[in-house]
């Protein structure tokens, strides 16, 4: 939530009775002496008391803490900017422009029944999102040990070697997007999962199936992986009028998506890795 939403929330929100009028700048004053070491520690303490206390337990989750993480870019200024701001060049009616924009990464717990964000990082320029993200989590790995995390979830962009090799290296398991980035292993596992669905739910909508392909090699990461391949199928009605009658046309939109994973089933059904 950004400082304006807060002083917002304050003023005419939930907040308004239990804090009272506050505003950002206030908010910014108090915030600017604080050494982010000391707050990226304390909060560390805070997870590990969380997790000592059960609140990060999940059932659907099978007692595993997942973690995923991604990169983000926050608002963009022509104005103002920091060390670690990007430029990026915009057409405008007169001319172009250089507006300059943050990135960070972030690592947000999400087996918990609301999602809990747990790290940032800044993005430097000239570091890569997944070289920013790996730098996070060695942080928070010394903080907090690697056995605090059980299973990484994240975006096509990190299914490559290095970052695989890193996570594993935590003993952790993962389980990441695959997409047109990838054709070779795309393809493969198009081939792999081409059979009859494993898995259907036809009594919810969407309707779902699920394919499952228990060992793909994928020269990105340069392993064999998992794949799970999801359809979901929503059904809509429509109604159209032509000019001799009302007409009813049912729909069918289709969505595929590809999930690689390292993680070991055994006698749990592939459908945890869609979930």
């Amino acid at each position: 939530m950004s400082r304006h939403q807060i002083e917002a929330e304050c003023r005419r929100g939930a907040q308004a009775r239990r804090i009272g009028s506050l505003r950002e700048d206030c908010l910014g004053y108090a915030l600017r002496p604080q050494d982010p070491a000391s707050l990226f520690a304390l909060g560390c303490d805070l997870a590990r008391c969380l997790k000592r206390n059960g609140v990060l337990h999940s059932e659907w989750a099978r007692g595993w803490i997942v973690a995923a993480v991604d990169g983000t870019e926050m608002g963009s200024s022509f104005v103002r900017c920091c060390e670690a701001c990007r430029e990026r060049k915009v057409q405008r009616q007169v001319g172009e422009d250089l507006p300059v924009y943050p990135r960070l990464c972030a690592l947000t717990i999400v087996s918990t029944p609301f999602p809990i964000p747990w790290g940032i990082r800044f993005q430097k320029k000239g570091e890569s999102e997944v070289a920013c993200t790996l730098a996070l989590f060695e942080d928070l790995i010394d903080r907090l040990g690697r056995r605090f995390f059980d299973l990484l979830v994240a975006d096509a962009l990190y299914l490559q070697k290095p970052f695989v090799e890193a996570v594993e290296a935590w003993g952790l398991a993962w389980v990441m997007n695959l997409k047109e980035d990838q054709p070779e292993l795309l393809a493969e596992a198009q081939r792999a999962t081409a059979g009859p669905a494993r898995f259907r739910q036809a009594d919810r909508q969407p309707e779902l199936e699920l394919g499952h392909a228990p060992e793909v090699y994928g020269a990105a990461a340069d392993r064999s992986i998992r794949i799970v391949k999801t359809v979901r199928i929503l059904k809509k009605n429509r109604q159209g009028v032509s000019r001799a009658q009302a007409e009813k046309k049912h729909l069918r939109e289709q969505s595929t998506n590809f999930y690689a994973s390292n993680f070991v089933l055994g006698s749990i059904s592939p459908l945890f890795l869609h979930q």
